[in-house]
């Protein structure tokens, strides 16, 4: 599920996926917003930069994201040959 929600020129895109929740603000005060709401009705941890989720790799460096499912896929060929 996806939430996004616009304030002024300040957007957040919220992804959730059954138990895990990515957060995407455009400013560091709608991230600290978002985690304090969140917080607040919910029992939560705050895991930082993403790294991983549903098998996907993330790299976060230089303003750029890079996506990558190489250790799926070496798992799989692994797995089937």
């Amino acid at each position: 599920m996806m939430y996004i929600k616009h304030h002024g020129k300040n957007i957040v895109t919220v992804l959730i996926w059954v138990d895990d929740i990515v957060v995407v603000p455009n400013s560091t005060s709608m991230l600290d917003e978002v985690k304090v709401l969140l917080s607040q009705k919910f029992k939560m941890k705050d895991r930082g930069v993403i790294s991983r989720i549903l098998g996907v790799d993330f790299k976060v460096e230089s303003g750029k994201i890079t996506m990558s499912q190489e250790r799926y896929l070496t798992k799989l060929f692994e797995r089937f040959g």
